[in-house]
C-alpha cells in the first residue's frame, strides 16, 4: 500500500501520525534491504526504459560528475545543459566539499548513441532545443551510459492490449486532496505568441524545493531499523499495479456485412475499412429517412481509452475490430450516437488519435497516429469521408458529419505528459522514497511551468555511503498553442468546406470540454513510473503492490492557465466555422470527474464510458437543432 504523508493544511493529527508511521516503517526495511544488497560501489545498473509517449526525443540515462540521471527528454552529450542541472551538479560538488566525502564510483557502461524520435506524433509542434550555456559556472564533462529504448510496460493481471468491448463500470479508488496548496486561478498571464519556444526554458531553479525530513546531504553508516517486512528489490519480482478500469473483453467480430450498403471501389473500398457500424436500409424505422454518419477528428472522437497503466506509447490501450490501438470506434461518442439514431444505416469513423486538421486534411498512407498506426488509406481523412458522402447522397440517403479538432496542431499533449510525469515524481517523493527532493524550475515557478516550459527534477540520496545519488529530470516544453491558432482556424475551414461540397446535409463541430474536473490514479501510475525508470535499489522503497488513489490532474494552481488554454482553442475552432444553417459548433456538456478516464499516461483527461455517453447525448440535441 503507498502511505500517504498528508500536507501540512491537512490538520488531522491522528491521520499524520498513521501516515508518518507508515513511512518510517516502509522507509527502514527499504533501507536496510538496500545496505544489505551492497558493500562496494559497482557500476550503475543496465536498464531498459519506455519510449517517450509524445514526439519529444525518447529518454536517455547518463553519468554527470558521479551522478546517475534519467533524462526525459533525452539531452544528448555535447549539448549544454539547462541550469536547473548545473544548480544540481554544484549542489552536489559543495555537499561533497562540506562532508569531506569522495566522488562516487560510478561510470560509464556503453557507447552512446543517438536518441530516436519516436513517430507516434504528427502534430506540429516545436523542435525542442536545448538551454543556453551559463556562463561563470564550470561545466562538468558529461558521459553517456545508454539511450532509453522503446519497451512493453507491465500490465493488469489478465490484460489483453488488443481490441475490447466497451466497459461498462468504472472500479472506484480513493480521493485524496490535491497535494499542493490552490493558488488563484486569476493570477496567470497567457503567454505570447514564439514561433521557435525551447523545450525547457533556462531558468534559477529557486522554485518549490521539497526536500524528503530525512534527506541528509552527508552519507552515514547503514541504518540499524529492523525490517518488518521484505520490500521488492527488483521490477520483475513485483505484482502488477492494480487498473482503476475493468479489464475490456475482446471484441472478436466487425459488423455483418448483410444488408448493409455495398462500397466498391477507390477510394470506397478504403472507407469501409473505417465502417464500425451498420444497418440494413430496409429494415430501419424510416427507410426513406436512412442517414449515413461519418467522423472526422483526433482522439476524442476516435475514443482514445487507456485501461491500465504505463509510461511507454499506448501502453493498456484498446482497440475496435480494426485493431488499431488507441481507435474505438465503439467506445466513442459517434458509435454510441449510432445507437441513439436506429435510422443510421452506416457509420464510419476516420479519427485517428494524435491527428490535428494537418492530418485530417492531408495525411498520406505512412502518416503515423499516437499510437504508431499507419494511417494505410489512399487519401486522407477528409477526402475519405467527403468520398463517403457523395455515394450516400448518390444512394438517396441522407449525410451527418461529426469532427473534433485542434488541439494536435499544437504541443499540449507534450506539456500535459510530462507534467503528469513530474506529478507522479512529486507524489513518490513526497509519500514513499525517503532521502529525496524535488525541484520545479520555471518561469513564474511551479505556477508558471504549464504555459512557460521548464522542468522539475527529482533527487535521491544514496544511502549507502559514497555512492552515486540519483535524479530524474523531466523537461517540458513551452505550450505553442498561441502561435497555432491562425492554422487551426484556417484547418477547420478547409475541413468544413470540404464535407460541406460533397453534399453533408447536417455537420457539426465538437468543442473541447473542460478538463479541470479529471483525476488521476496517482497511486499506481507513480508506482508504475518508478518502477520503470528508478534503479533496483530505489524500486526497494516501493510496496510491493500499488494502491489506488485519486488526485485533481490540473493542479489547482494550473486551473486558471488550463481555462485559458482550453477557452483560445474553442476560439480558434469557432473562428473557422462558416455561417451556414447546416453547420454547428456545439459546446461541450459540463464534465464532471466520472466522465473521464483515470489512468495514465493516455487515458486522463479522455473521455470515460460515462463522457462518451453524455457527449453522444449533446451530439444527437445537436443534429437535431440543425433544420
Amino acid at each position: 500500500m503507498l502511505p500517504l504523508r498528508l500536507r501540512p493544511h491537512l490538520r488531522s493529527r491522528s491521520l499524520r501520525a498513521a501516515a508518518a508511521a507508515l513511512v518510517s516503517a516502509t522507509t527502514a526495511a527499504a533501507l536496510m534491504a538496500v545496505s544489505l544488497q551492497a558493500t562496494a560501489a559497482p557500476a550503475p545498473e543496465t536498464r531498459t526504459f519506455p519510449q517517450s509517449v509524445t514526439e519529444l526525443a525518447a529518454p536517455c540515462e547518463r553519468i554527470l560528475e558521479g551522478t546517475q540521471w534519467v533524462f526525459d527528454p533525452c539531452i544528448p552529450e555535447g549539448e549544454p545543459l539547462p541550469d536547473d542541472v548545473l544548480a544540481a551538479l554544484e549542489e552536489v560538488r559543495n555537499e561533497r566539499a562540506n562532508c569531506g566525502s569522495p566522488s562516487p564510483s560510478a561510470t560509464a557502461t556503453t557507447t552512446p548513441t543517438a536518441s530516436p524520435s519516436p513517430s507516434a506524433s504528427t502534430s506540429a509542434s516545436p523542435s525542442p532545443t536545448a538551454s543556453p550555456s551559463p556562463s561563470a559556472t564550470v561545466k562538468p564533462t558529461p558521459t553517456i551510459i545508454k539511450t532509453i529504448q522503446p519497451t512493453q510496460t507491465i500490465a493488469p493481471p489478465g490484460a489483453d492490449r488488443g481490441t475490447a468491448a466497451l466497459p461498462t463500470t468504472t472500479a472506484t479508488a480513493t480521493v485524496a486532496p490535491t497535494l499542493s496548496v490552490p493558488a488563484s486561478p486569476t493570477a496567470t498571464v497567457s503567454p505570447s505568441a514564439s514561433a521557435s519556444p525551447s523545450l525547457s526554458p533556462s531558468v534559477s531553479p529557486s522554485a518549490t524545493n521539497s526536500p524528503s525530513p530525512s534527506a541528509s546531504p552527508c552519507p552515514s553508516g547503514s541504518p540499524t531499523a529492523s525490517p518488518t517486512t521484505s520490500p521488492s528489490t527488483s521490477p520483475s519480482s513485483s505484482p502488477s499495479p492494480s487498473a482503476s478500469s475493468p479489464t475490456p473483453s475482446p471484441t472478436s467480430s466487425s459488423p455483418a456485412p448483410s444488408g448493409c450498403v455495398v462500397l466498391t471501389g477507390s477510394p470506397l473500398d478504403d472507407a469501409k475499412k473505417d465502417r464500425i457500424d451498420c444497418r440494413d436500409p430496409k429494415k430501419i424505422p424510416d427507410p426513406g429517412g436512412a442517414i449515413v454518419l461519418t467522423a472526422t477528428g483526433d482522439s476524442v472522437t476516435s475514443a482514445h481509452h487507456q485501461w491500465g497503466y504505463g509510461t511507454g506509447v499506448c501502453n493498456q490501450t484498446s482497440a475496435d475490430a480494426r485493431g488499431l490501438t488507441g481507435n474505438h470506434g465503439g467506445f466513442s461518442y459517434a458509435g454510441r450516437y449510432f445507437g441513439l439514431n436506429p435510422n443510421i444505416i452506416d457509420y464510419h469513423n476516420m479519427a485517428r488519435t494524435g491527428f490535428g486538421t494537418t492530418e485530417m486534411l492531408g495525411a498520406a498512407a505512412g502518416t503515423r497516429d499516437a499510437c504508431t498506426n499507419p494511417w494505410a488509406r489512399a487519401v486522407s481523412p477528409v477526402p475519405l469521408a467527403a468520398a463517403r458522402i457523395v455515394k450516400a447522397k448518390a444512394d438517396g440517403h441522407k449525410a451527418y458529419h461529426v469532427s473534433t479538432g485542434g488541439i494536435n496542431n499544437t504541443n499540449w499533449t507534450s506539456v500535459l505528459s510530462q507534467l503528469i510525469k513530474c506529478r507522479a515524481l512529486e507524489f513518490a517523493q513526497q509519500t514513499i522514497i525517503p532521502l529525496s527532493s524535488i525541484n520545479w524550475a520555471a518561469v513564474g515557478g511551479r505556477a508558471g511551468i504549464v504555459t512557460n516550459g521548464g522542468s522539475c527534477v527529482l533527487r535521491v540520496r544514496n544511502p549507502i555511503p559514497f555512492m552515486a545519488d540519483f535524479f530524474h529530470r523531466i523537461g517540458v516544453p513551452r505550450y505553442d498553442g498561441p502561435a497555432q491558432a491562425a492554422g487551426i482556424t484556417a484547418g477547420v475551414r478547409a475541413t468544413v468546406a470540404a464535407i460541406l461540397a460533397a453534399g453533408a446535409d447536417k455537420f457539426v463541430w465538437m468543442l473541447y470540454y473542460n478538463i479541470n474536473p479529471a483525476n488521476i490514479d496517482i497511486g499506481n501510475f507513480a508506482w508504475t513510473m518508478v518502477r520503470a525508470y528508478a534503479p533496483a535499489w530505489i524500486v526497494a522503497f516501493l510496496p510491493p503492490a500499488a494502491t489506488p488513489l485519486l488526485v485533481p490532474l490540473i493542479d489547482p494552481m494550473w486551473v486558471g492557465a488550463v481555462t485559458a488554454l482550453i477557452n483560445a482553442m474553442n476560439a480558434a475552432i469557432i473562428a473557422g466555422i462558416p455561417a451556414n444553417a447546416k453547420v454547428r459548433a456545439q459546446a461541450a456538456p459540463a464534465f464532471v470527474a466520472a466522465d473521464i478516464q483515470v489512468t495514465a499516461i493516455g487515458g486522463s483527461p479522455h473521455p470515460s464510458a460515462a463522457g462518451q455517453t453524455k457527449l453522444a447525448n449533446t451530439l444527437n440535441a445537436a443534429f437535431n437543432a440543425i433544420p
